[in-house]
């Protein structure tokens, strides 16, 4: 049976720490509930003002019900990321929770590189269609798994403050399947 949206959302949702309101000050985000952050939501314009209050603000976070931020993932990841160009499942989840947790430019650049396929930082058809033609499909998934620790090994290794959420990041990468 094919998944649907629902299925790689109840995922994210469930690594993103799900309806709990956080203010962590080492979080270049801000407050974020759902995993969206006060940053992201006031990159997306009307989009962001959840209260409809005209600005976008911390109670526009506290605001935030799954439904909303569902709604904001469709269209900001997986839409961005034209995540149904990809055929294997696990492949897609990978790719969501990469791109939810480093941006979807990021997410896509770490595949192409696996890929030989040029690194622009977009899923487009030629992307997709190397990545759906091959031959190893559970060694790509291992292999975009092993690079994603390898990501955040590198932001560590850049900026020691980040050391604390490590163990959260590969659990994030270990909890991606359904």
């Amino acid at each position: 049976i094919m998944k649907r949206f629902e299925d790689y959302m109840r995922v994210i949702l469930m690594q993103e720490g799900g309806s709990k309101f956080t203010n962590d000050k080492d979080d270049p985000g801000g407050a974020t509930k759902y995993g969206i952050s006060l940053r992201f939501l006031k990159g997306t314009g009307s989009d962001g003002d959840i209260d409809g209050d005209g600005d976008i603000d911390i109670d526009d976070i506290k605001n935030l019900n799954e439904v909303e931020s569902s709604k904001l993932y469709k269209k900001y990841f997986w839409d961005k990321m034209n995540l149904d160009l990809i055929d294997n499942e696990l492949l897609k989840l990978h790719l969501f929770s990469h791109g939810v947790n480093a941006g979807n430019s990021v997410a896509v650049k770490i595949l192409q590189k696996i890929l030989g396929v040029t690194v622009d930082g977009k899923l487009g058809r030629t992307t997709a269609m190397v990545a759906n033609a091959y031959s190893n499909q559970p060694k790509l998934v291992q292999g975009y798994a092993s690079a994603r620790k390898v990501y955040y090994d590198n932001i560590v290794a850049k900026n020691a403050a980040l050391k604390k959420y490590i163990k959260g990041w590969y659990n994030r990468v270990d909890s991606t399947k359904f």
